[in-house]
């Protein structure tokens, strides 16, 4: 990789992230302008867990992914993104644990007529049934994106790569709002979307969120690392969107309230 481009992410990174998550998480969510009351919110994009390691020849790279889902990251997810809703909105907002198997479909983007962003149309029917069952008017649904930002961690979902002497923890996710009724999707943003203005400047910013782990972390085969070590990634992995919540569900829900019809 250009090692200016590197530079100039870290930079961008270190610039943006400011701009966009230290705006204040009461003032993002729009008022209740779409034609739902009954949320429910899933989170498919925590079930594996990528580790990336690429070293000076192709004896040394490392590369694996491991399923974690009795870490429980996406029930964590799921109640943060409820609360949000339920309290910064007149919507309700229900985090639905488990029984949700074959939802995790919507990440499958291999194929060659599959686009690199989740695949909505495959869970449509499953929600239909979920939405008439729960009494449910629409879902935010959380699922994992590829994003083009030059480095290991374009991959879709969680993970953690090796740069330098540290490791990168990440998450790659999209979010969509769906129409309970129909499965429609009304509005999908990129977590960590935004488009803060200040003064005369309107930017749009793509900032997945991001945060280090000791180096060794990448580059350990994950049955090599002991429990402390996986209990702090977990933590870490936990609240690594909690500031990148408020403003991607601002604009999710910004959407025309005629989208669903």
């Amino acid at each position: 990789m250009n090692q200016f481009r590197v530079y100039l992410y870290a930079f961008f990174a270190c610039t943006t992230m400011q701009l966009v998550f230290a705006m204040p998480a009461g003032a993002q969510l729009a008022d209740n302008n779409l034609p739902y009351q009954n949320i429910g919110v899933i989170s498919v994009v925590a079930k594996d867990f990528r580790q990336s390691y690429v070293g000076l020849t192709v004896f040394n790279n490392h590369m694996e992914s491991n399923d974690i889902s009795d870490w429980k990251v996406d029930d964590g997810y799921e109640d943060q993104v409820s609360k949000i809703i339920n309290d910064e909105t007149n919507y309700k907002a229900e985090p639905i644990h488990g029984a949700k198997a074959t939802l995790f479909r919507v990440n499958d983007t291999e194929g060659l007529w599959k686009s690199r962003n989740p695949q909505w149309g495959e869970i449509a029917s499953e929600l239909r049934s979920m939405a008439a069952e729960r009494h449910l008017d629409a879902f935010v649904v959380i699922a994992g994106t590829y994003i083009n930002d030059n480095t290991q961690a374009s991959y879709p979902g969680v993970g953690v790569y090796a740069w330098r002497r540290e490791s990168i923890l990440y998450i790659n996710a999209e979010i969509a709002l769906i129409d309970g009724k129909s499965g429609k999707v009304v509005a999908t943003n990129k977590l960590g979307m935004g488009k803060p203005k200040h003064g005369i400047l309107s930017l749009d910013i793509s900032m997945a969120p991001r945060t280090t782990l000791p180096g060794y972390f990448a580059k350990k085969a994950f049955g090599e690392l002991d429990s402390d070590s996986l209990k702090a990634c977990r933590n870490e992995l936990i609240e690594l969107p909690v500031r990148a919540w408020p403003i991607t569900l601002h604009y999710l829900f910004s959407t025309n309230k005629n989208a669903s019809k």
